[in-house]
Parts: structure tokens; sequence; C-alpha cells
């Protein structure tokens, strides 16, 4: 600040070390903003032992908001595969108040065989990668499963022959 005028008693304060280029005080005022950080790694669940074709994978993130106003965190999940390819899978905003933690939920359901990695992240900040994913095929539902997936003429000639 600097200050400009006469006191009470009619003295003009002084122009020294009192202008804009040189002001008698300063003070840092306080942003009220929020600031989203991650807390921790992502976590990944499947059912079974391995990622399937078909089969739903989960995904959650804990967000928190460090900053000291309430605010919407934009959180985007992408699939990126082995050869660089990026899909996005979802995008959300969630809202935050301050010094609370928000937990992100998404799903994605693989499509394909292949090594791949899903990324969350918050828009414009930081990103969490999880561990890459080998997704396998889809397991079959028994013999009848096995049966169903043969072509029917093969099975028609399988038929006629025996």
């Amino acid at each position: 600040i600097w200050v400009t005028g006469e006191d009470m008693a009619g003295n003009a304060f002084a122009e020294d070390f009192n202008d804009i280029d040189a002001p008698f005080h300063f003070w840092d005022l306080e942003q009220r903003v929020p600031d989203f950080t991650f807390v921790g790694e992502p976590s990944v669940k499947y059912g079974g032992d391995s990622v399937r074709v078909d089969e739903p994978v989960e995904i959650t993130a804990a967000i928190i908001n460090n900053g000291n106003a309430d605010g919407n965190v934009q959180i985007v999940l992408e699939l990126v595969e082995s050869n660089g390819a990026r899909t996005r899978v979802d995008a959300r905003q969630l809202e935050v108040a301050p010094g609370t933690t928000t937990v992100y939920e998404g799903a994605w359901v693989p499509s394909r065989t292949g090594t791949m990695w899903l990324e969350v992240q918050i828009l414009g900040s930081e990103t969490l990668q999880t561990p890459t994913l080998r997704v396998k095929e889809a397991e079959s539902e028994g013999f009848m499963g096995t049966v169903s997936e043969v072509n029917p003429v093969v099975l028609g000639v399988l038929v006629v022959l025996s």
C-alpha cells in the first residue's frame, strides 16, 4: 500500500518510500482456491485371477482438496495400449470441499486381448497410471460353451461323419 494525503494535524505524508514503485508496506493476499491432488495409487479390481475380455474392471482413485475453497475437480480415465494409442473411457466432475477426500470410481470393460494400462488424470494436473494389464480371452462356458463357439457348418459335418 502507499499512503497519500494529510494526517489530522494537516501534515502531508512523506512520499519517500511511499509510492506505487516503492510502497510503504505490502501484504501477501491469501488466494481462496481449491488444490487437488491424488492420495496414493489407483486401485484396480477384476474378477478371477486375470483380466479377461468382456469382464468389467473397476478403478478407484482418492482425491484430496488441499486448498481453502470448495471446488469441482475434472477426472479423466484413459486406456493406453502398448502401441501408444489412447482411448477416453470416462470423464466426470466431482465436487470436493476443502480438507476433504473424495473417491473417483470408474469402470472399463475390455473388448479385446492385449497389453494395456489405465491412466487416471486430474485435468490440468497430475496423472496416475495403473499397473500393466494383460487382457486374456474370455473363458469358455465348459463343453456346451465350446460347442456353441464352433462354426455350425463344421459342427454339422462332424455330426454326419460320426
